[in-house]
Formats: C-alpha cells, sequence, structure tokens
C-alpha cells in the first residue's frame, strides 16, 4: 500500500473545525456587538428625549410664579441650576413670558432662534413641544387659579455625552466579547482536538496499519455512539473481514501449490462442468496417454469435461462418486468430488485421474504370489512384522506369536552366509532358505530375501517371498537315500556272486 500524502496543517480536520467554531463565533459576536451597541445608542437618545421632556416640563412648572412677576434672577438662577445638574445633557435654556420678556441660562448669553421660536409655538399652542431633529424641548408655564399660560421654557439638548459613554462601554464589551471569544476558541479547539481530531487521527493510523496488512492491530474508538464510533466499528469489521480474506487466500495458495506438486493427476471444474485448471501430474499423464483426450492439454481450458472423450459422458448424470474409462491401452479411474462454498452451494468439482492398469496388474501378480508362496516381512530391526499364510503354516503359529521372531534367529540361508541377509545389507539375496519351525525340523523356502530402501538408500525392510520346497526337499532325500541303498544291496548281490 502507497504511503499517504503529507497534508498541509492548514488541510487537517483540527484546523477546519477550529476555522469554522473560529468565524462562527466571530460572526456571531459581531452581530451581537453591533446589536447591543445599536440598541443602547437608540435607548440613550430615547433617554435624552424623555429627559428633555420631563425635565423642561419640571422647569416650567417651578418657573410660573417668576415668570409671572417678571422676577428674571429667579427664573435665570433655575435655568442655569438645572443646566449645571443635566451634566452637559442639557446645553442651553431660554424663557419667555407672554409679555415679551426674555429670559436665558448663562450657557446662552445670546438666545437661540430656534429655542426662542419653539417657545414662541409653544405658548401659541398652549401644548409642550419637541423638535427630534434639533433636539429642543418646549413648555408652556402656567400660573394663577385660571392655570393661564404666562410663558415657555425652551431647552436644547444634546446625545454626545450619553454617545461617548455608549462608546465607551462598546469598547469594554468589546474587549470583554474579545476575551471570552479567545476563551471559547481556544476551549473548542482542545474540545475538537480530543473529541474529533485525535480519534480521526487514530482511526487514520489504524487504516494506514490494515492497509499494510496487520490485520491483528487493535481499532480503536469502537465503544463511541456517534460517527467516529460507526466508522471504527466498520473498521473493525473490515479489519476481521480482511483477515478471513487473507487467510483464506493464504490457504488457497498453499492448496493450490499442493494440487500442482502432487503426484496425483487432478483438474477443475466448475459448475457446469468445464474445466477451469489442469495441474503438472494431469499433464505427465496425457502426454503418456494422448489417447486419453484429443486435444493439447491446454486446448482444454473452458472446455466441457463430458466432450473429451465419450466415456466422460457419464460425469452428466452423477458428478460425485468414481468412473472408469478406457482409451485404447488406458485404464483410467476418475474420482469426483464436488467442491462447496461457505453457504454449502456447489461451486465445482475436484477430478482425480488415476491410471489403475500397472496398478491392478502388480495386485494381480501380487494375488498370484501371495497365493501359492511363503511371504514375510520384517522391519529395519529384523523384528518380524507381517506374513501371510502359508510362512505362518509353516512357523506352526499365528501373526502375533511369529512377531516375537527376527530375521537371523528365525531365517538360516543355505549356500550365503547369515550377515547376507542382515536387516542393514541392501542387496537381495537369492537362495534356499532354512525356516525354524516349532516342531524342531526346519521348512525350506526357495526364493529371494528382497530390500526395501528408502529414497537416501536406507533399509526400510526385507521381504522374503519363495515357494514351500520342504516336501520336494524331503523326497528328493528319501529318493537320493533309497538310491543309495538300492545301490548298495546290488554292489551286494554282485559281490556274492
Amino acid at each position: 500500500m502507497s504511503k499517504p500524502k503529507k497534508r498541509r496543517a492548514t488541510q487537517t480536520v483540527f484546523v477546519k473545525c477550529a476555522a469554522i467554531v473560529a468565524t462562527a463565533t466571530a460572526l456571531i459576536a459581531g452581530i451581537l456587538s453591533y446589536q447591543n451597541f445599536h440598541i443602547a445608542t437608540k435607548v440613550g437618545e430615547d433617554g435624552v428625549e424623555l429627559l428633555a421632556q420631563e425635565v423642561t416640563g419640571f422647569v416650567a412648572s417651578q418657573v410660573g410664579g417668576a415668570m409671572r412677576f417678571d422676577k428674571s434672577e429667579d427664573v435665570t438662577r433655575l435655568l442655569d441650576e438645572t443646566i449645571a445638574n443635566l451634566n452637559s445633557v442639557a446645553q442651553e435654556a431660554v424663557g419667555l413670558s407672554v409679555a415679551g420678556a426674555t429670559y436665558a441660562s448663562s450657557t446662552a448669553a445670546t438666545p437661540n432662534a430656534a429655542l426662542r421660536a419653539l417657545a414662541e409655538r409653544a405658548i401659541a399652542q398652549g401644548i409642550p413641544i419637541f423638535d427630534t431633529d434639533t433636539l429642543i424641548a418646549a413648555h408652556p408655564v402656567r400660573f394663577g387659579q385660571q392655570n393661564e399660560v404666562v410663558g415657555a421654557v425652551a431647552m436644547s439638548w444634546s446625545t454626545a455625552s450619553t454617545t461617548a459613554e455608549i462608546a465607551q462601554s462598546k469598547i469594554q464589551s468589546l474587549a470583554m466579547t474579545g476575551g471570552v471569544f479567545l476563551f471559547v476558541l481556544i476551549g473548542s479547539a482542545l474540545i475538537t482536538r480530543q473529541t474529533i481530531s485525535l480519534p480521526l487521527q487514530k482511526v487514520g493510523q489504524t487504516i494506514e496499519r490494515i492497509g499494510g496488512g496487520d490485520y491483528r492491530t487493535p481499532v480503536p474508538n469502537t465503544q463511541r455512539r456517534d460517527e467516529i464510533g460507526t466508522i471504527a466499528s466498520t473498521l473493525s469489521s473490515l479489519r476481521d473481514d480482511l483477515a478471513e480474506a487473507q487467510s483464506r487466500t493464504r490457504d488457497g495458495v498453499l492448496r493450490g501449490a499442493g494440487f500442482d506438486g502432487s503426484s496425483a493427476a487432478l483438474t477443475m471444474l466448475d459448475r457446469d462442468l468445464s474445466v477451469t485448471h489442469t495441474y503438472k501430474a494431469f499433464q505427465a499423464l496425457v502426454n503418456n496417454h494422448p489417447e486419453v483426450i484429443d486435444r493439447p492439454v491446454d486446448a482444454i481450458i473452458g472446455t466441457p469435461v463430458t466432450t473429451l472423450h465419450p466415456a466422460l459422458s457419464a460425469f452428466e448424470q452423477a458428478t460425485d462418486g468414481t468412473h472408469e474409462m478406457r482409451a485404447k491401452n488406458a485404464y483410467l479411474e476418475l474420482s469426483a468430488n464436488k467442491i462447496h462454498d461457505a453457504e454449502g452451494l456447489a461451486v465445482g468439482t475436484v477430478v482425480e485421474w488415476k491410471d489403475v492398469y500397472s496398478e491392478r496388474l502388480d495386485r494381480a501378480i501380487l494375488g498370484a504370489l501371495e497365493a501359492n508362496q511363503a511371504k514375510a516381512v520384517f522391519g529395519p530391526d529384523g523384528q518380524l512384522i507381517d506374513a501371510n499364510a502359508i510362512f505362518l503354516s509353516l512357523l506352526g503359529c499365528d501373526v502375533q506369536g511369529a512377531r516375537a521372531q527376527t530375521l537371523t534367529g528365525l531365517i538360516t540361508p543355505q549356500d550365503s552366509t547369515p550377515e547376507a541377509i542382515s536387516p542393514h545389507m541392501t542387496e537381495a539375496v537369492f537362495d534356499e532358505f532354512l525356516v525354524q519351525t516349532r516342531t524342531g525340523r526346519p521348512a525350506r523356502i526357495q526364493g529371494g530375501d528382497c530390500h526395501v530402501l528408502d529414497r537416501s538408500g536406507a533399509p526400510m525392510c526385507v521381504v522374503l517371498i519363495g515357494l514351500d520346497v520342504t516336501a520336494t526337499r524331503a523326497a528328493v532325500e528319501q529318493a537320493d537315500a533309497d538310491r543309495a541303498r538300492m545301490q548298495a544291496e546290488q554292489d551286494r548281490m554282485i559281490d556274492a556272486l
């Protein structure tokens, strides 16, 4: 698996999430700050307007007597005190009597024409007036039992100081918001790193290890119940599936290598009985017996096996089991076994082709030898392993009793040395052998003492096989004795004559 490309720091999920949080927090903080400043400004302006109307009305109610009796000092003093107590919110104040007298605060040495004009309107209309454009409030002054209008008070107002206070508050609010923003940003970044970025990094590292073939690596965060937990659980299942697939692939490779290196002549068939693969031993069998199929081995891939030879049509009736076919000098035995998948469904067939002609010929020959010759098998230690009925009858015991016997203790060659038949020797010995029996009279076997060797040439076992000539030898000896006796009697008669 190729190594993943290195990402820039700005491309990581952590940085992207932090950027999203920072942008969202900054946007929300900016909107809230703007709204807060806008509302505060509006509240400040509305507060100044309300204060202007209430204070102007209050001053008008206080200067009624002084204005009715033209006490200018009292009116001026009250106007100055009001201006001084309002801390620059109220800037100028003018009083105007119906008699035409004008009273001005010290801040309005020269009465503002706008103040005078609005005061005249208040006298004329007899109602409070407020000009939102110039922030001037005018209120009629009433006095006496008839509550008649005796003049008016007009005051100009300013929102500058209020706005300055709001601006100062805004700076403090922005500083506080900035601090909260940094705190939230750092906290969110740490939480994002711990809950999202680091778990994703661990999952990514696990994916790299699994991609590299390490299917034993543990998958973290599978216990989580969020999307990361879902990804981790899915990755864990994928890891298990890949491990199982790797195991199956390895088993398949080993089986394939075993099949290809096997001495058995095998072919693979699919569900439709078409040949999908052949192995080396099958190719060797076809090379030795070209009459088995009518085309080269490479040409039968994808071909239905039933079309390769008329005798193979039996596969159409029964795939499993053993079938036999005769092709000129070849006599083959075909063993078919179905292949099933994990669900138990048949996906193909393995067919073993076996040339049984030589095997059955050898079996017949061995059967014929077994029928009229004695046979005994001894291990590399000289201990008797097995014997046929003819040999056991010569010994006069069963196979269990015979297994206590050894080769050199039981068999003696007539013309060869005893060492020639030792289990450690590798050369065959053909002779007449004396076999010790329970009767005490040795039996005679005429045949061979053959050594079976392994690939390295070391003896595996010794096989003694031959004809029982005990009776024949006894008859010959008896005939020789009779002939000698007759010859002796004949010689006596000649001597007597």
